[in-house]
């Protein structure tokens, strides 16, 4: 069964990251050559499909299927918003866990920012926020706060005067 998704996991996905004082960058992942006109590294075998208003997206089967970027688009920023639009299929039991967005220095891997997913034996998703700092870790997950799978959803990180809210 494949899933349409974003960068790590498995689902369809096109984003958008904005920083306060910067412009908003939109990543639209609709390609295994390039994101935002950055080359990408395929892991796997993620798929090109087509969605069903004739757009284009990447379709990840959620065994390991990933996009990999160098390329941090939040470097510096104090604040930030990421927004993913994916549409996650039922992988449920198999792949309950399913990480789509993963920001990292790999000189530091103290730093990082994760977007996940869970699945549960309803056919529904909940988010999975976490973020790890020099000096603290910051965790939003929430299993009462249900989604249905096979339907387009967005998911939102907003890092802002200290707080992560999704």
């Amino acid at each position: 069964m494949k899933n349409i998704c974003y960068a790590l996991a498995c689902f369809a996905l096109g984003g958008m990251i904005s920083c306060a004082s910067v412009k908003p960058t939109y990543w639209q992942v609709n390609s295994l050559s390039a994101v935002a006109g950055h080359p990408v590294t395929v892991v796997r075998s993620p798929e090109v499909v087509k969605t069903e208003d004739g757009a284009t997206a990447v379709a990840f089967d959620g065994v390991e299927d990933g996009l990999l970027l160098d390329v941090n688009p939040i470097l510096g920023a104090e604040e930030f918003t990421i927004e993913v639009v994916f549409k996650p299929a039922d992988a449920w039991p198999a792949n309950f866990e399913q990480r789509f967005l993963h920001i990292q220095d790999p000189a530091n891997p103290n730093r990082r920012i994760l977007m996940e997913l869970r699945l549960n034996n309803q056919k529904q998703w909940y988010p999975d926020f976490f973020m790890r700092t020099d000096s603290a870790s910051l965790t939003l997950i929430d299993s009462t706060k249900t989604h249905p799978v096979n339907q387009w959803a967005i998911m939102t990180l907003v890092y802002k005067d200290r707080q992560m809210r999704g």
